[in-house]
């Protein structure tokens, strides 16, 4: 009986059984599931919020000025680390206190915590070994900057979450910057998280490029000649600036030495001087522009000394009745104290805060302040006996170059611009910046007038350093001393020259001010002689001469550059350059030397070339290395040559450089000797071996410096090409 009903019962049970874990099942599946779908994303998956690429800066040419590239990024997931060792490790790898971070994971909420991010010049293979599924390990981007201090300043920097903080970087971040995506990570066999690949339609929008106004190579050869002359006159410091007439676009702003990483403070419009003798054509353009003097009229310069108001005002130069042409030549302070003194307040004052001097100038950069100018309520009796001479109110550098570019510009002032267009990554351009007229500050008579005036400075008066005879300049001298604890001090001064290129139809102003030189004080002894260097080499260089030089003269053959050696300064040379026939034009390498080109890359060294002439020529066109040298021998002989080739004897020394910091979009290795000098991030180039390759054959016995700073060190090394082959 009792096994009669067993058999049934024990068919119960198990149908029981059954049931229950099917009910437990779907209870599991269908019921649950969400909760465990979640869980189980948790653990194996997570978001996180990741910055999108920024835009890239461009210069004029499209040679990138600060991009991003990717960098690995650590943290941690506090409720997935098990091993506090492998913590100790990161932390140790990634320079950090580990018990700092333990203390800090301990007090953590959340599922993720930063270790330390943009990892970009520390090395990180230690790291890679660690397998804790709590160590986090992301690629973040990171900005870089290929050519290092010498942009800095004007494209300024961004924080660690690439939000601009300073310079252009601020003032187009809503432009350059996309909004941050948040990216799904998968965690692997190891329990590193890894991202989860997305289809295109969910990829992140790629931002637009800026293209700016600037243009580097001319950056780099005015910060050459400016840090030279700071060395040559011992100044404290300089400011540079090339900028165009009639655009107001900015090919180059220079500030030496470089301001501080993330400085708030741009020495090009944040700082102000009294601005000396260059003051003095625009309280002429007042008086020209109001019918109280003519070009022709003679002024009365009181034989050096005029004592007016309590007040002794004096010339370097005793001059009686004179004519207005020499009294611009001769920066007489008598002659232009008498014409700010004789316009009613008003009117000078109006005419000066028209040429922008008191006001921002508008300029796309952040942080420019307005200057000083007292309004006519509380000016001192004396204040336009000053003003005459540039004494009295403050101005910023470029606010000067804007004011020089509206004489140049007919008397039309515009707004200074460092940003020349917007776009998109295909090429099109989304958006353009065009020039902003401002007002019509004087008649363009008068614009004229004015040139002439300045040119004679130049021509005949304090500005004859600055002189070239290929190129007609109007300029002006400025000298000013500067108040040291509330008195003018006799030991430091303000020197600058301002020029405006040509003369007869001007296009760009280049203005160069030193602070506190001590060779030599006066403008045109120390800012004139800088500027004519820089014209020398921008006359000497195809394309840079475009900026500065009509038709004809950009079919000059070419302008000999004076080499720099160990006697050589800034002032200018005795001898004025002659032209060179028969060969291509030169242009200036970054390194301050000019490079021939316009031959083969097997020109070689030129059969005429003369000793301490500079020798270079470009390699490669898709790479760009350069190659260049000084030619210390070239012995006659009578022994043929190779077309072009280079003497079997000739000597030189032999200067190599990379001047972008990429190959093939990754940072190059500086430790690469087959690259040769390249720049990493900005730093100096590294000293290593020439690309083989860009060597011509039957060269032998070759020792090769790279280039040590942007000043530029002398060429260490020397390369003797044997044979009849030729030289680079």
């Amino acid at each position: 009986m009792l096994r009669r009903w067993a058999a049934p019962a024990t068919a119960v049970g198990l149908s029981l059984g059954f049931a229950l874990v099917w009910l437990r099942v779907v209870y599991l599946q269908v019921v649950q599931a969400e909760q465990y779908r979640q869980q189980l994303q948790r653990q194996a998956f997570a978001r996180v919020l990741l910055l999108p690429e920024r835009g890239t800066i461009l210069d004029c040419r499209g040679e990138p000025l600060a991009l991003s590239v990717k960098a690995p990024s650590y943290a941690v997931d506090p409720q997935q680390l098990r091993c506090a060792e492998c913590l100790c490790r990161a932390a140790h790898a990634l320079g950090l206190d580990s018990a700092t971070c333990l203390q800090r994971i301990r007090s953590a909420r959340g599922r993720f915590l930063w270790l330390l991010r943009s990892v970009w010049e520390r090395p990180t293979t230690a790291l890679d070994t660690l397998s804790d599924p709590g160590l986090i390990r992301l690629q973040e981007l990171h900005r870089v900057y290929p050519y290092g201090e010498l942009t800095l300043p004007l494209l300024g920097s961004v924080n660690i979450d690439q939000v601009g903080i300073s310079g252009v970087e601020l003032s187009y971040d809503s432009l350059l910057r996309m909004p941050p995506v948040e990216t799904l990570m998968r965690r692997d066999a190891r329990g590193q998280l890894i991202p989860v690949p997305q289809s295109a339609a969910h990829s992140p929008p790629q931002p637009p490029m800026l293209r700016t106004t600037l243009d580097i190579e001319l950056q780099q050869l005015i910060a050459y000649e400016l840090q030279r002359g700071l060395e040559r006159f011992r100044a404290r410091s300089g400011v540079a600036i090339a900028l165009e007439v009639r655009s107001g676009a900015i090919r180059a702003a220079v500030a030496l030495p470089t301001p501080a990483r993330g400085s708030a403070t741009l020495p090009v419009v944040g700082e102000v001087y009294e601005p000396g003798s260059v003051l003095k054509p625009f309280i002429a353009a007042a008086a020209l522009d109001q019918g109280l003097l003519r070009p022709e009229d003679t002024l009365d310069a009181r034989n050096g000394e005029w004592s007016i108001l309590g007040q002794l005002i004096r010339d370097e130069y005793s001059l009686g009745r004179t004519t207005l042409r020499r009294a611009f030549a001769l920066s007489s302070n008598i002659v232009f104290a008498e014409l700010a003194y004789r316009l009613p307040r008003r009117v000078l004052y109006r005419y000066v805060r028209d040429f922008g001097f008191g006001l921002p100038t508008g300029v796309d950069l952040p942080g420019e302040v307005n200057g000083i100018v007292p309004t006519p309520e509380r000016m001192e009796p004396t204040t336009p006996l000053f003003w005459g001479f540039g004494y009295g109110l403050a101005v910023t550098p470029l606010q000067l170059a804007c004011a020089y570019a509206a004489i140049g510009n007919g008397g039309v002032l515009v707004r200074p611009r460092i940003a020349d267009a917007l776009i998109a990554p295909d090429g099109t351009v989304l958006k353009e910046f065009p020039t902003e007229r401002v007002r019509q500050v004087i008649t363009e008579r008068t614009a004229r007038q004015l040139l002439s005036l300045l040119r004679s400075v130049v021509e005949e008066g304090t500005g004859r350093a600055a002189a070239l005879p290929q190129l007609p300049i109007a300029g002006k001298t400025g000298t000013a001393r500067q108040l040291v604890e509330g008195h003018y001090s006799p030991q430091a001064h303000t020197a600058s020259f301002v020029a405006l290129l040509p003369a007869h139809s001007p296009r760009l102003v280049l203005l160069v001010m030193l602070q506190q030189p001590q060779e030599a004080v006066y403008g045109g002894q120390t800012a004139a002689p800088i500027v004519r260097r820089v014209l020398l080499r921008m006359l000497a260089n195809t394309r840079l001469r475009s900026y500065i030089a009509d038709a004809a003269l950009t079919q000059h053959p070419s302008v000999h550059v004076p080499q720099r050696t160990q006697s050589n300064d800034t002032r200018a040379p005795d001898t004025d350059p002659r032209p060179r026939t028969g060969r291509a034009a030169a242009t200036l390498l970054g390194g301050g030397l000019p490079r021939y080109h316009g031959g083969s890359n097997r020109a070689g060294i030129h059969p005429g070339a003369a000793c301490g002439e500079g020798l270079c020529c470009s390699a490669s066109a898709a790479d760009r290395y350069l190659g260049c040298g000084q030619l210390a021998a070239q012995p006659q002989s009578r022994t043929p040559r190779a077309a072009g080739g280079a003497h079997p004897a000739a000597t030189g020394a032999l200067l190599c450089q990379k001047p972008a910091a990429f190959v093939g979009g990754a940072p190059a290795d500086p430790r690469d000797r087959s690259r040769g000098a390249a720049l990493l991030a900005g730093a100096e180039p590294a000293r290593g071996a020439f690309h083989q390759r860009h060597l011509a054959s039957g060269c032998a016995g070759i020792a090769l410096a790279a280039a040590a700073s942007l000043c530029g060190e002398p060429p260490a090394g020397s390369l003797r090409c044997a044979g009849s082959g030729t030289g680079i």
